[in-house]
C-alpha cells in the first residue's frame, strides 16, 4: 500500500491551500464576457480587478501565480484599444516572467501536479503563445514607427524559432510565418533589404503571401540573396528588369486586421472510459491495474480535465479599402487552427497527469482508512476518514485552465504602395455578427510606412 511520507505533508498542505479556487478560467470570465459584448474598456478594467491593481498602467507587487498571464491578456486588450506603447510595455513584462516561470524549479507545484492539480504548477506557455507574444509585440512597435524595437522583437522571435527547431517541436514552427513576414517588413523599412529577403523567404516557406510578390521582385533585383522559396516565387513572377529604389513620392501601408477570440480552456468532468481513450498507451501497467480496480469498485468514474472550447465566430471575412479602393487582403494566420493543433498534441500527457492525480487521491484515502482503523480499531471511523481525505483532494483538484484567452481567432494582412500624404483607410469585418466598419485617416510619409493594427476582439 502506497503511503504519503510525513515529510511531504507541509508541501502538500501548501499545495492544497492554493488549489481551492475556480482556477484561471474563473479569473478571466468577466474579461471574456466584456470582450464578447464589444466593451474593450470594461475588459481592461476587469484585468485590473483580476490583477488587484487600481489602474491599467500598474503592475502587481508580485508577478507570480496567474499574474504574468493576466498581464499578457492586458497587453492584448491594450493593443485592441490602439494603446500600442502601453501594450508593448506589458508584453515585455509578460515575456520576461513567462520565461522565468518556464525554467523555475517548483517543488511544491510538482507535488501538487500529481496529488492535487496541474493548476498549482508554474505556467508553461506552449510554443505558439511564446511565438505570438513576440509577433504581436512586433506589431506594436511597427504601429509606433519604432523600427529598432520591431527589429529587437524580430531577433527574439528568431532565437525562439531556433530553440523550437532544436527541440524538434514540429508543426508549431508554422506559427512563425506571420512573424517572419513582419520581421522582413521591419528590416525592409529599416533599409536592411538583404536581411528582409531572408525573412520573406522564411515566411514563404510556411505560407502563401501574394502581397510579397511585388516587394520580393523589387528587392531581388537589387540583391543577390536567394533561397528555395525566393527562387520559386521569382520563377513564377519573373525578375524585375532592373534595380529600382522605392520612389520618395510613395509610402507603404500595411494593415494587420484581427478578429474573433481563439479557443480557451474550460474545466470538465470526463468519464473514465473516455479519459483512457485519450491517454492511450501512456498509462503504465501498474497504473492501468489500479484504474481498473478502482473503476470496478465504483470509486473512479470520472476525471477532472480541461477541454478546449471554440468561441463562436462573429466575423470571418476582412475587406480593406484605401481611399474607397479595395486592397487585396489575405488570412496570414489561422490562430484557432494552430491552438487546436497544439492541444491535440499535448492532451494525452495532460490526461496522464489527471489520471495519476485521481489514482493518488484514492490511494491516499485508502492509506488514511487503514491507518485510522489500526490506530483506533474503528472500521467505520477509518472508512469515514478515508472518504474525507478523498473528498478533500477531489474538491481541491482544479484542472489547469490557463491559456492566453484574448488571442485573436485569425489575423489578416493587406499591403499597398500609395502616394505620400493623407489617406482614408477602412477595414470591414463581415460574418454571422453582421458588418463592422472601422475607419482611420493616416498620413503616409514619403518613402516611409504606416502600419495599422485593428482588432474586433470578438
Amino acid at each position: 500500500m502506497t503511503r504519503i511520507p510525513t515529510s511531504a505533508l507541509p508541501a502538500l498542505a501548501a499545495a492544497l491551500a492554493v488549489t481551492g479556487c475556480a482556477g484561471y478560467a474563473g479569473s478571466v470570465t468577466e474579461i471574456r464576457s466584456a470582450l464578447l459584448a464589444g466593451d474593450k474598456e470594461r475588459a481592461l478594467e476587469e484585468t485590473s480587478d483580476a490583477l488587484d491593481v487600481g489602474d491599467p498602467s500598474e503592475l502587481p507587487e508580485e508577478l507570480d501565480g496567474h499574474a504574468p498571464l493576466l498581464v499578457l491578456e492586458r497587453a492584448t486588450i491594450k493593443q485592441g484599444l490602439a494603446r500600442f506603447e502601453a501594450s508593448a510595455g506589458d508584453f515585455r513584462v509578460a515575456d520576461k516572467h513567462l520565461e522565468l516561470l518556464d525554467l523555475k524549479n517548483d517543488t511544491a507545484g510538482n507535488i501538487g501536479k500529481y496529488l492535487f492539480s496541474d493548476d498549482v504548477t508554474t505556467y508553461k506557455a506552449p510554443s505558439y503563445e511564446k511565438l505570438l507574444l513576440n509577433t504581436l509585440n512586433m506589431v506594436n512597435y511597427l504601429a509606433l514607427g519604432d523600427l529598432e524595437g520591431a527589429r529587437v522583437e524580430a531577433r527574439r522571435l528568431t532565437v525562439m524559432q531556433d530553440y523550437l527547431s532544436d527541440a524538434k517541436q514540429g508543426g508549431q514552427s508554422a506559427m512563425l510565418s506571420l512573424g517572419s513576414y513582419l520581421a522582413g517588413f521591419a528590416f525592409e523599412m529599416s533599409g536592411d533589404e538583404e536581411r528582409a529577403l531572408g525573412y520573406y523567404g522564411e515566411a514563404l516557406a510556411r505560407g502563401s503571401y501574394p502581397s510579397l510578390r511585388g516587394p520580393v521582385q523589387r528587392l531581388a533585383a537589387c540583391h543577390s540573396y536567394r533561397d528555395e522559396q525566393l527562387e520559386q516565387l521569382l520563377e513564377e513572377i519573373g525578375p524585375a528588369p532592373q534595380c529600382l529604389q522605392t520612389s520618395r513620392e510613395q509610402g507603404t501601408v500595411l494593415v494587420v486586421a484581427a478578429h474573433g477570440l481563439a479557443p480557451h480552456k474550460e474545466a470538465m468532468r470526463l468519464p473514465i472510459g473516455a479519459a483512457l481513450v485519450i491517454v492511450g498507451d501512456l498509462l503504465g501497467p501498474q497504473q492501468t491495474t489500479q484504474v481498473n480496480s478502482f473503476a470496478a469498485k465504483g470509486l473512479l468514474t470520472f476525471v477532472n480535465f480541461p477541454q478546449m472550447k471554440k468561441t463562436p465566430a462573429r466575423f470571418e471575412g476582412v475587406r480593406v479599402l484605401i481611399d474607397r479602393a479595395p486592397v487585396p487582403s489575405q488570412e496570414a494566420l489561422d490562430v484557432t487552427a494552430r491552438v487546436l493543433e497544439a492541444w491535440e498534441a499535448m492532451k494525452g500527457k495532460l490526461m496522464l497527469a489527471a489520471i495519476t492525480r485521481a489514482i493518488s487521491r484514492l490511494v491516499a484515502g485508502q492509506a488514511t482508512q487503514v491507518a485510522v482503523e489500526q490506530a483506533s480499531g474503528n472500521g467505520l471511523g477509518g472508512l469515514l476518514a478515508g472518504l474525507a481525505v478523498q473528498g478533500a483532494l477531489t474538491a481541491a483538484d482544479t484542472p489547469d485552465t490557463r491559456s492566453w484567452v484574448t488571442l485573436p481567432s485569425a489575423i489578416h494582412l493587406a499591403r499597398a504602395m500609395v502616394p505620400a500624404g493623407r489617406h482614408e483607410l477602412q477595414v470591414e469585418f463581415s460574418g454571422p455578427g453582421g458588418l463592422l466598419k472601422l475607419k482611420k485617416t493616416v498620413d503616409v510619409p514619403a518613402g516611409g510606412f504606416i502600419v495599422l493594427p485593428v482588432s474586433t476582439m470578438r
